[in-house]
């Protein structure tokens, strides 16, 4: 019998769907995502979730199985578009045509759901995110034991309209396209400031700086900017180790990210640090101008770039648009 406290309620269930009066087969369904909590709590990854947390996660679980048994709702949506973009069926996994199942449940589809629960990008939860690995073997066997339990049960599971909402992810932010990276030149540049970068670079867009002292000389002599403090970007005394980037729409600072970018030019670049730390471009927003990150990864300058878990340098180098479109939020092709 479970506690009164921790028991999932109808208003829970329907606040993942687009219709608010409930049936028979919402009922089932409901009872379903309740019966999942046990096995989830039997699960070693999840020993520190709260009863919430448990929750939440059954619902999602329960609601892609809802999706996959009547092949509609916020999971295929997810996942035809997914396919548009990377021609692949999912993130993160090698699948097998012949083995995975377009109107039945599968493995990697629950183990990718958990995934994404787990993993949370900084404006869910504040000034942190939270990187799971998506081929993490615990992730793998608790996804094996939901898929055995959802297998069993498919052939009772209630065949419904599945009007689920967007349940995974902002469609909008899926929807976005990726823009295509324009040549600027410095006789084309419109910025000012980025002209005169260009002319002194004989039109390299990047200029690298250790200091913040380096930089403000640069903004004086070379950009020809007021050599007054306010006029100098004051807040980045704190930091070190800059790239200015020169585009069209002018100049892009990022600092603390000099170490990361492997390019000729660039005597800060530090191959240890760049291996160990420089996922964070990917993953932290604001860190890095995103037009200046997809710059560099267009000239091979992030290469050494891994995720901080086994195998994740192959995952992040074979998944960092939907990486950046997940973990970066409105900064993926912003303005």
């Amino acid at each position: 019998m479970n506690n009164k406290s921790e028991k999932i309620y109808m208003q829970d269930w329907l606040s993942l769907h687009t219709y608010q009066q409930s049936s028979a087969d919402d009922q089932w369904y409901l009872e379903f995502a309740q019966n999942l909590i046990p096995l989830l709590k039997e699960s070693s990854i999840l020993q520190e979730f709260t009863f919430e947390e448990y929750k939440d996660l059954a619902l999602l679980l329960t609601v892609y199985f809802e999706d996959a048994v009547s092949e509609g709702g916020g999971w295929m949506r997810f996942r035809n578009r997914i396919e548009e973009l990377y021609q692949k069926k999912l993130p993160f996994y090698n699948i097998k045509k012949d083995e995975y199942f377009d109107s039945e449940i599968n493995r990697e589809d629950i183990q990718f759901v958990i995934w994404s629960f787990l993993s949370c990008p900084q404006d869910e939860i504040g000034d942190d995110y939270i990187l799971m690995n998506p081929l993490d073997k615990e992730l793998e066997q608790l996804s094996s034991s939901i898929f055995n339990l959802l297998d069993e049960a498919f052939e009772d599971a209630p065949v419904t309209e599945a009007e689920s909402a967007d349940w995974i992810m902002d469609m909008e932010l899926l929807q976005r396209n990726a823009k295509a990276m324009p040549l600027i030149t410095a006789e084309h540049c419109t910025s000012a400031s980025a002209k005169k970068l260009l002319e002194f670079t004989k039109e390299y867009p990047l200029q690298f700086f250790a200091s913040y002292d380096d930089l403000a000389r640069f903004f004086v002599d070379i950009l020809k900017w007021e050599d007054k403090e306010e006029s100098l970007m004051p807040e980045m005394k704190p930091h070190k180790n800059f790239i200015l980037y020169a585009n069209s729409k002018g100049i892009l600072l990022a600092p603390e990210a000099a170490l990361y970018f492997k390019a000729d030019q660039n005597p800060l670049y530090d191959a240890d640090k760049a291996q160990e730390e420089s996922y964070v471009l990917f993953c932290e927003q604001g860190s890095c101008p995103f037009d200046l990150l997809k710059y560099g990864i267009s000239q091979g300058y992030l290469k050494e770039a891994a995720l901080p878990f086994d195998k994740g340098h192959q995952l992040l180098q074979d998944n960092w648009d939907f990486i950046t479109r997940w973990y970066l939020g409105e900064f993926y092709e912003g303005d």
